[in-house]
């Protein structure tokens, strides 16, 4: 008898042991970790990237956040930028890629800024400890485009937040979609350029080329002229020269002032010119790269 009672009493505080557990087993599988933050299914994640401790301007940047797509699923708009105010991106599941360039000032980047923040939602399938991270492609300054910045030439801090839902991000720019500009160029069968500035870089370049040596030929033929009015100036006896001296001297001075001016204002366009060329060349050579 006193067997049977024990074997019931077992039996019974074995049953309650196994209904106490199974709450905090489920409890326990339906928690991730999102870059160490504890996550439940449904929850929003927001990773956030700062970067900092560049001494030169940053000229251009190409990165690469990469994720789980098992265990996250990126919500749609929600990428967003601060310093990289033209930045472009492409999503892709796993990955997104997003990129920025300035080559005529660069990007201020000494103290740390935000550069990128995007969200995900955690998946059911969702389980385990799950990453996202940064890692930069190519990250150069406006003094030396040939080699890329190590770690040590640069800070990162990579934030991430977890909350119940959505609301959006502060950030100020929203960027563009690689694919939005596919779809704006298959609708109007224009380039990308022609996107981005209104017009085909290379015809900005061959009419800048057009121009600069039309101004080159104008130049050449404004000296070839001084020099011909000087020379062709006509001579008198001495006596002439003392009774007109100071009509000929005004007469002389105010064309070769003019000419001067003019000769100053066609250079001052040629090196515009040739700058805004060279500006064109070398992001052309970027955008080929």
């Amino acid at each position: 008898m006193k067997k049977r009672v024990i074997s019931a009493l077992v039996s019974v505080l074995l049953i309650v042991a196994v209904m106490a557990a199974m709450p905090l087993s489920v409890y326990a599988d339906e928690n991730v970790t999102v870059n160490g933050q504890t996550a439940k299914k449904g929850d929003t994640v927001t990773y956030t990237v700062y970067l900092g401790g560049i001494s030169d301007p940053l000229e251009g940047a190409g990165a690469f956040i990469n994720y789980d797509p098992k265990c996250l699923e990126y919500i749609e708009d929600s990428i967003g930028f601060d310093v990289f105010g033209n930045a472009m991106y492409n999503v892709e599941s796993g990955q997104i890629y997003y990129s920025a360039i300035d080559v005529i000032k660069g990007f201020d980047l000494k103290e740390e800024k935000m550069i990128v923040t995007l969200s995900f939602k955690v998946l059911d399938s969702a389980k385990g400890n799950v990453t996202i991270t940064n890692s930069f492609d190519e990250i150069f300054t406006t003094t030396n485009e040939a080699e890329d910045l190590t770690e040590n030439d640069y800070t990162l801090r990579e934030e991430t937040k977890v909350s119940d839902t959505f609301t959006g991000n502060n950030a100020p720019n929203a960027g563009l979609d690689v694919n939005e500009i596919d779809e704006m160029q298959l609708s109007s069968d224009t380039s990308l350029d022609e996107v981005l500035f209104g017009t085909d870089i290379e015809n900005i370049q061959s009419e800048l080329q057009s121009k600069i040596a039309q101004i080159g030929s104008d130049l050449a033929s404004s000296l070839n002229s001084s020099e011909a009015t000087v020379s062709n100036a006509p001579t008198e006896g001495a006596s002439s020269e003392t009774t007109s001296a100071a009509a000929s001297s005004e007469a002389q001075e105010e064309p070769e002032t003019h000419n001067t001016a003019i000769i100053i204002i066609i250079c001052v366009v040629f090196v515009i010119l040739l700058i805004g060329a060279l500006i064109l060349s070398i992001f052309a050579k970027k955008k080929s790269e």
